[in-house]
């Protein structure tokens, strides 16, 4: 599965969390430092696969709980229509 960010997105880093703003709503986003991390890894154009590889090699926690860290926060920003799944 591919997604990527939609166009009215800007974002930016702050004290190692995520601040990402709908630029057409004015609606804006925190993400803690792992939810940082995919949003970023998303941005570059890394599939869903990749991020959940790559976040293995990253952090010291199971394969179960990374799974469904990467399944929970790409849900919030789909729903929170930041990214769209790329077909």
């Amino acid at each position: 599965m591919h997604y990527k960010l939609k166009n009215n997105i800007l974002w930016k880093s702050v004290d190692g969390e995520l601040v990402i703003v709908k630029t057409d709503t004015d609606e804006y986003l925190y993400l803690n430092p792992t939810g940082a991390d995919i949003f970023e890894m998303i941005a570059t154009g890394l599939k869903k696969d990749d991020i959940f590889k790559e976040l293995t090699l990253r952090y010291d926690a199971s394969e179960e709980m990374i799974g469904s860290d990467v399944d929970e926060i790409m849900k919030e920003l789909k729903d929170s229509g930041i990214i769209e799944e790329v077909v």
